[in-house]
């Protein structure tokens, strides 16, 4: 009889289960969401750390270069007018070997090696999510030097630092549509462009409805979605 009574007081009705089952799932609606915004925040984090050392690397190219950026592949299709040729390096083989990452070829890194700092942790697998200013290579008169020609004779145009306007108010290198390891991203500023293919280019915003824009100053900043186009449109060579 004993025993039966401490049973009955150490035991459970299903009304007291059910109750620890609600408080369990209304804990989990509430905690689930916290924890995965905390680890979208520490992805952000980690996106800014990757673009804060393209930056450095890109100074380091600069100051070897006589303050030359790393310019940019032209892409299949369209008016190149302005673009470094295919035989040209992609612009982040230039600037990869500033960060300790092997280069495959002109076009190309070592998919042997890690080149994660050129992807945004909220992506998977083996691909280049940062792109550059494409208004550094869309005109051949404004800013854009000839560096050589390809082995067709086409010119090969790169753009000095030196005629940035506002370097600290003008984005660099923002988060795009990825584009693999053959050196085809630049973000468009308007993604409907013709030349622009359509999986590869358009700016993207992955971080709490924002993104992380690498300024030419080196600086890295997160804004929100709804600043980001006017941020973007903030041309190089005007200062406008």
């Amino acid at each position: 009889m004993l025993l039966k009574s401490v049973y009955k007081k150490n035991g459970f009705t299903l009304i007291e289960l059910l109750v620890v089952i609600a408080i369990i799932a209304i804990l989990a609606a509430i905690l689930f969401p916290v924890f995965a915004q905390a680890r979208e925040k520490a992805r952000q984090t980690k996106c800014a750390s990757n673009l804060k050392q393209i930056g450095v690397a890109v100074g380091m190219y600069r100051d070897d270069w006589e303050e030359f950026l790393p310019f940019m592949r032209k892409i299949p299709g369209g008016d190149h007018s302005g673009f470094a040729d295919t035989y040209a390096p992609a612009w982040f083989v230039l600037v990869a070997p500033y960060i300790s990452v092997k280069v495959k070829d002109y076009d190309e890194l070592d998919s042997a090696t890690d080149y994660s700092v050129f992807r945004c942790p909220s992506l998977d697998g083996n691909t280049i999510s940062y792109a550059p200013n494409m208004s550094l290579v869309n005109t051949t008169t404004v800013g854009c030097i000839k560096v050589g020609s390809d082995p067709s004779g086409n010119p090969i145009y790169a753009s000095l630092y030196t005629r940035i306007q506002r370097p600290s108010e003008r984005v660099f290198i923002a988060e795009t549509e990825p584009s693999g390891n053959n050196g085809l991203g630049m973000y468009a500023m308007n993604p409907s462009l013709a030349h622009i293919p359509p999986d590869r280019g358009a700016f993207r915003t992955r971080h709490n409805d924002g993104a992380n824009l690498l300024y030419f100053d080196g600086h890295v900043k997160w804004i929100k979605a709804e600043g980001a186009y006017a941020e973007l449109m903030k041309m190089p060579y005007t200062g406008k």
